[in-house]
């Protein structure tokens, strides 16, 4: 790290003892707190009985999706639509490329802070998903008076956006993402069969910033 000419006056307070100790506490802060710059793959799969006969209806609808982050912003893109989210202005912009038509929503309206009677629960194990090591966590909500299950394993090295730690897209809302999850299974109420979107790679790389905008020619759907 280079300071310029412009800082020596500070010495003479760097010099003592808690000027240093807060100064090397500043810097670790930054560097633990970075957010995850770059691009994550997700493939799609099916577990349980009925894994079987849903992999045709999985491989025609190609369920896994690419997520790119960039300090406070998220982008999604499946196979049908791009989600893109900006913690920074408080919004999201869904994009259908099929009509390339767009909505656009604040994140508070109409939300609420978490859903209802939802509880996280630690896993006590770890594994190691596309070369990171994640913690696991489970997370039961309700919802039209169904009981819901989704089981999330998040690497810590990879921090999500700021302000995106509660709203994370791929979670459901309320539940406090330390890292951005690498793999999410969902138990769909009464049926026989889990889905499970797995990270395959995880890229880190400088993202251009247009990748965040609705592009040209994408009308506004009212």
């Amino acid at each position: 790290m280079t300071f310029s000419k412009k800082l020596l006056p500070m010495r003479p307070w760097l010099n003592k003892g808690k000027g240093r100790v807060l100064l090397v506490g500043l810097i670790l802060q930054a560097c633990g707190s970075s957010t995850f710059e770059g691009r994550i793959r997700y493939q799609a799969s099916i577990a349980g009985e009925a894994a079987q006969a849903l992999e045709p209806f999985l491989r025609e609808q190609k369920l896994g999706f690419t997520l790119q982050q960039k300090g406070d912003k998220i982008r999604i893109d499946d196979a049908a639509r791009t989600i893109i989210v900006d913690y920074g202005l408080d919004s999201v912009y869904v994009l259908f490329r099929a009509d390339s038509s767009y909505l656009a929503m604040r994140l508070k309206d109409g939300t609420k802070d978490s859903l209802p009677k939802l509880t996280v629960t630690p896993l006590p194990d770890k594994r190691k998903i596309a070369g990171y090591t994640c913690t696991g966590k489970r997370a039961t909500y309700e919802q039209e008076g169904r009981t819901y299950e989704i089981t999330f394993w998040e690497a810590q090295a990879l921090k999500p956006p700021v302000g995106g730690d509660t709203k994370f897209p791929i979670l459901p809302r309320g539940v406090k993402a330390e890292g951005i999850p690498l793999r999410i299974e969902t138990s769909v109420p009464e049926q026989p069969f889990s889905l499970i979107y797995e990270a395959v790679e995880v890229q880190k790389s400088s993202i251009e910033d247009k990748a965040f905008v609705v592009p040209l020619g994408f009308k506004k759907s009212q």
